[in-house]
């Protein structure tokens, strides 16, 4: 997992502020569209095919907003796309309007240490505890995230065929 967010940071790249609107248009609305359209697909899906009422879905679809550990059965890996858009997004921010690689790589240290250093948030949502989109999660991805931006964007003739 670590290395799918360290390439996810190959293609980032720091944006001006009145470029965020099309950021968002172009990579993050697209991602959630997926998300949202295939989660439906997959919980109605799988409440025909193990003839689940309306119920079923009443109490499932909002899931998918809540995303996190509420997501389970067909939709459990869906938290990787949650935390993949939140990580995209955080570490853009960062690049952005933090000049200093010294402070950037210093916030992604801070938010890698956090994150390892606790079992789980003790925030209850839906009988779970967990936070929203994995908020957590992020504090991990973030960091592989910028470190695939920093060495692509620092390191870039080690892509170069050497003759």
């Amino acid at each position: 997992m670590p290395f799918f967010f360290i390439l996810a940071g190959f293609f980032l790249k720091p944006i001006k502020l009145t470029q965020w609107k099309s950021f968002f248009a172009k990579k993050i609305k697209p991602d959630l569209i997926i998300y949202f359209m295939t989660g439906i697909i997959m919980i109605l899906l799988f409440g025909l095919i193990h003839n689940q009422d309306l119920q079923y879905l009443i109490d499932t679809l909002p899931k998918l907003l809540i995303g996190g550990r509420t997501l389970n059965g067909y939709t459990s890996t869906f938290w990787f796309i949650n935390v993949y858009l939140l990580s995209i997004i955080t570490v853009t921010a960062i690049i952005t309007f933090i000049k200093p690689r010294w402070l950037q790589l210093v916030i992604v240290t801070t938010a890698i240490i956090l994150g390892s250093s606790y079992g789980q948030i003790p925030v209850q949502i839906q009988g779970y505890t967990m936070l929203p989109w994995n908020l957590d999660g992020l504090l991990l991805a973030a960091f592989y995230t910028y470190i695939g931006y920093l060495f692509f964007h620092t390191n870039w003739r080690w892509i170069q065929i050497q003759s």
